[in-house]
């Protein structure tokens, strides 16, 4: 920066070594900077009167002591930094955040912030973001006086853990900055909080997953009528509040890795719900005010010990996607035939669930992949065959699943089937109509399979199986697959 000039606007110094410090002297010759990045510099001299028009300032790997005099960023808008040095000792808190005009604040500390810097003088603050490796973090209580703050996030990923420490006196948590949209706190020990009526009111997002200490969740949270999404994933929360269902606005709710053991009735009141997931929580029984969420896209059990899904959810109309994989489900109810729009259910791994697939699963005509990976069903029923979107078929490791049934005629979107070389007694295989098919299962163990009927129009990038050894020339073959196989017949339908 020997030579300055007044049409620079924007400069990054980012490349240069380490031990660069920049000078007074040299900013005094771009008196109409704006924005600024910096790595690893430090400012030297008196910058009196310099710098008076920056609003962006980025400053990556902060020194620990400002050698700059007299630095007053009045006009600062977003303030960027993070490195090793950030403290709350930090020697350039005072001339970054005596701005009035800050809006965007975004502090990435690697060492652990113990305390927040004051922010009294930063009252028009529209975004915090604090990002840490300590959990041991405490608010400085200027925070409550940013009533324009519409977006706080205080991440840790650190493991430190002190018993008797909370994040802050948290009644500002939820008792003020009534502008606040947006609330996430992952990671820290928080314990409680604490809500007056008139808090929050504008409140679309509350996130606080992560290693918090939280275990309840007051009454008043009803009346964060806004609320858009709610997540609570990986705390040890035993239980939502009835007042839960005064979430008119509620849209997403996330609750996996909780310690939730049920759901309160007042659940089938949240008309707007598209997406709920309570994967790896204990909760046994669903209630059968579940079938109220009439919006209902999307539902995730993944990994819970429920064994039985109320007959009322067959009410969820707009559902789309169901995941019981991995949990204690022992059957399907009949009413899985009435979500006329799933297109995605998942029964892997549900070890429990012995008795057959309901005929009525036959009614899915939107459904394009079931996934039944490793459990006990010992047949399917013939109303497969009405399953013509089915695209993914998984039976890997259902060693007591009987002859398959007939599979949808003209099934054109089946890509992927899994577990047919399991069934050591197939004598016939056929994929007639499957024309999206990408792959081919391994045959080289079906000693009694006779014949294999493929698509008339092969993919060219189709993976070809491996066939029994026993297997003869012209038993089967296609001019565009393996020299081997001479001629293909198309029937759809799996034979046992």
């Amino acid at each position: 920066m020997k030579e300055g000039t007044d049409k620079i606007l924007a400069l990054r110094l980012t490349r240069l070594c380490q031990e660069h410090s920049f000078t007074s002297e040299e900013f005094s010759k771009l008196p109409n900077l704006r924005y600024l990045e910096l790595a690893c510099k430090n400012l030297v001299g008196d910058f009196k009167n310099l710098l008076s028009k920056l609003t962006w300032l980025s400053w990556s790997n902060c020194p620990s002591e400002l050698n700059a005099t007299n630095l007053c960023l009045k006009k600062l808008a977003v303030l960027k930094l993070s490195g090793i040095n950030i403290t709350e000792d930090w020697a350039g808190w005072g001339s970054c955040l005596m701005s009035e005009n800050l809006k965007v604040i975004e502090i990435n500390s690697e060492s652990g912030l113990k305390r927040t810097p004051d922010f009294s003088k930063c009252l028009n603050l529209k975004r915090l973001v604090i990002r840490q490796r300590t959990n041991l973090l405490v608010v400085d209580g200027s925070l409550s006086k940013l009533e324009h703050l519409k977006h706080l996030e205080i991440i840790s990923n650190g493991f430190l853990k002190r018993d008797n420490c909370d994040l802050c006196p948290v009644s500002f948590v939820f008792g003020s900055l009534k502008s606040r949209s947006n609330l996430q706190i992952r990671g820290m020990h928080l314990r409680e909080l604490y809500h007056s009526s008139n808090g929050m009111i504008c409140l679309k997002h509350l996130s606080l997953d992560n290693r918090s200490l939280l275990r309840t969740l007051p009454d008043s949270i009803g009346n964060l009528k806004m609320l858009r999404t709610m997540s609570l994933i990986g705390t040890p929360i035993k239980k939502l509040p009835n007042t839960i269902g005064k979430l008119e606005s509620l849209i997403e709710l996330y609750l996996d890795w909780t310690k939730i053991k049920k759901l309160p009735v007042s659940i089938e009141n949240l008309k707007k719900l598209r997406e709920m997931s309570l994967a790896h929580t204990p909760i046994k029984k669903l209630p059968n005010q579940i079938g109220g969420l009439e919006s209902l896209v999307e539902l995730c059990l993944e990994g819970t010990d429920i064994t039985k899904l109320p007959a009322s959810i067959g009410n969820l109309k707009q559902l789309r996607e169901l995941d019981i994989n991995n949990s204690a489900i022992r059957e399907l109810p009949k009413a899985i035939g009435m979500l006329k729009k799933l297109v995605y259910l998942d029964a892997s791994f549900c070890e429990n669930m012995e008795e057959a697939i309901p005929c009525e699963i036959g009614d899915l005509s939107f459904l394009w992949a079931l996934h039944l990976t490793k459990s006990k069903i010992k047949r399917l029923p013939t109303t497969m065959s009405k399953l013509s979107h089915l695209q993914t078929l998984y039976l890997d490791q259902c060693d007591e699943l009987e002859p398959l049934p007939e599979l949808p005629n003209g099934c054109l979107g089946l890509m992927e089937t899994r577990g047919l070389e399991k069934l050591e007694s197939l004598d016939v295989l056929s994929f007639r109509g499957c024309d999206s098919l990408k792959e081919l299962p391994d045959l080289s163990k079906l000693k009694k399979l006779f014949r294999v009927d493929v698509p008339d129009h092969l993919p060219e990038k189709l993976v070809y199986p491996r066939l029994p050894d026993t297997w003869e020339e012209g038993q089967i073959s296609c001019d565009r697959i393996n020299p081997k196989l001479k001629s293909f017949s198309f029937k759809l339908g799996l034979t046992d």
